[in-house]
């Protein structure tokens, strides 16, 4: 699953409002942080444990964040594998492809 990246600040707070619903963080730890000279862009390379739908999961995770002129977030991606977070998704809401599987064996 492959979200198309959050532009700019109203798509950013959108995109992070939907996603707190579901999510939240029990422990974040900084793995590597570099930042690009003039500060426009700050990569993060993470190790969080999150709350999802009340699971706990260990989630590495590696963002990129543009700044614009007033050091607000302009851009936003994050990169990781998000197959066990759909996975507890899916059995939390018992969707048709956990039904499907569960049927399969």
């Amino acid at each position: 699953m492959r979200d198309k990246p959050a532009i700019g600040r109203d798509e950013i707070v959108q995109t992070l409002r939907s996603i707190l619903l579901e999510i939240s963080l029990d422990q974040g730890n900084i793995i590597t942080l570099l930042d690009t000279s003039d500060g426009a862009k700050v990569i993060a390379e993470l190790q969080s444990t999150l709350d999802v739908l009340g699971t706990k999961l260990n989630y590495p995770q590696t963002l990129v964040a543009t700044f614009d002129s007033q050091g607000l977030i302009e851009e936003l991606k994050t990169y990781a594998c998000q197959s066990h977070m759909v996975a507890i998704k899916q059995k939390a809401t018992d969707s048709d492809l956990t039904r499907k599987r569960r049927w399969l064996h």
